[in-house]
């Protein structure tokens, strides 16, 4: 079989659990695919922000699929498709957070920005990364003035995000769960693999 391209996920595939970075063994061989002509591209829950050359250990990929595919990027970090939130589903979010106290952060390009909940939001997310340095304490709520998110993510029961979904389901916004609490949201229409489709077309793939 002739390969084309690889794309692999990164939390939990290519970093292995809480590691502060790409192990070597495995940036070697991400760097002996590209040698072969395989374009490499990082699929992730997590911004292009969040994808610090430390944390790729010194591997640049070809592409990116970012914010669970809410963003596709050239190796460069320049954009080629983007899909941001809009200030509607925004507010919504964190009105609902608000009311029933639930931790809530959205994605930016620089950082993620926890609008509700900051100091538990931080903390969890220590827990499960390695490090909370990304997260940027954003109960002033004025980050989106300068650009919309990406998407957001929050500590929800799943009963919390249902009764989101009965009283906003003109929103379309769909809460992807990786723990009991801890879920990311985005667009019904955007997921990894419609970011990854994207650019397969792009670049006249099948």
């Amino acid at each position: 079989m002739e390969y084309k391209i690889a794309a692999f996920d990164f939390d939990g595939t290519l970093r292995a659990g809480s590691q502060p970075q790409i192990n070597p063994y495995v940036v070697k061989t991400l760097k002996q695919l590209q040698k072969a002509g395989i374009p490499v591209v990082v699929a992730t829950g997590r911004s292009f922000g969040g994808l610090s050359p430390k944390l790729l250990g010194g591997f640049r990929p070809d592409y990116y699929v970012c914010a669970n595919g809410s963003q596709v990027l050239d190796s460069k970090g320049s954009p080629l498709y983007t899909r941001q939130m809009t200030p509607e589903e925004m507010y919504a979010l964190v009105d609902f957070s608000e009311d029933y106290e639930l931790p809530l952060g959205f994605t930016f390009t620089d950082a993620y920005y926890i609008y509700v909940g900051y100091e538990t939001m931080r903390d969890f997310y220590s827990n499960v990364t390695g490090s909370g340095d990304l997260c940027r304490d954003g109960e002033n709520m004025d980050h989106h003035l300068v650009e919309m998110p990406y998407g957001a993510f929050t500590l929800m029961p799943v009963e919390y995000s249902r009764r989101f979904v009965e009283k906003y389901p003109h929103l379309d916004l769909q809460f992807f769960y990786y723990s009991d609490l801890a879920a990311d949201i985005v667009h019904k229409d955007t997921n990894k693999a419609k970011g990854l489709e994207f650019l397969l077309n792009r670049l006249g793939l099948d």
